[in-house]
């Protein structure tokens, strides 16, 4: 289905997201996250940090391969594509550097310089797609 599809994209490296996108998801050209996390740069559990879990059981992953016992991401987990746009979400607003992703480039954050709500960020943030090609 389209919805395992795009949750194995999520849970896949950057390459082979790519790939997913470009060849088997008609090539969007954006992709929008939700993203919660505190003061401290953790997750909050309110938006697409907390959904990832639903998406690695949708994508038929095992979430201890992703996730430690404590819930912390594990190093298979911060490879995966979900984790790397949330993280750049977290740099981008507590202002950390970030290297970025070459094929997906941070367009918007809403509100980045607003400060927390009782100790947690909540931002929508647009990735655009960045094909081989152009």
């Amino acid at each position: 289905t389209q919805i395992k599809l795009i949750a194995l994209m999520f849970f896949s490296n950057e390459t082979e997201a790519l790939d997913i996108l470009a060849n088997k998801l008609h090539r969007p050209t954006h992709i929008v996250i939700f993203v919660t996390f505190t003061t401290y740069g953790t997750d909050a559990g309110y938006g697409d940090e907390n959904k990832a879990r639903w998406m690695c059981r949708i994508a038929g992953l095992k979430e201890e391969d992703y996730w430690d016992k404590q819930g912390g991401w594990t190093e298979k987990g911060r490879e995966t594509l979900i984790y790397k746009l949330i993280d750049w979400v977290k740099a981008n607003v507590t202002e950390r550097p970030y290297p970025g992703l070459p094929h997906f480039k941070l367009i918007y954050v809403s509100r980045p310089t607003a400060e927390p709500t009782g100790g947690i960020y909540a931002k929508v943030a647009i990735f655009r797609i960045v094909y081989e090609e152009e």
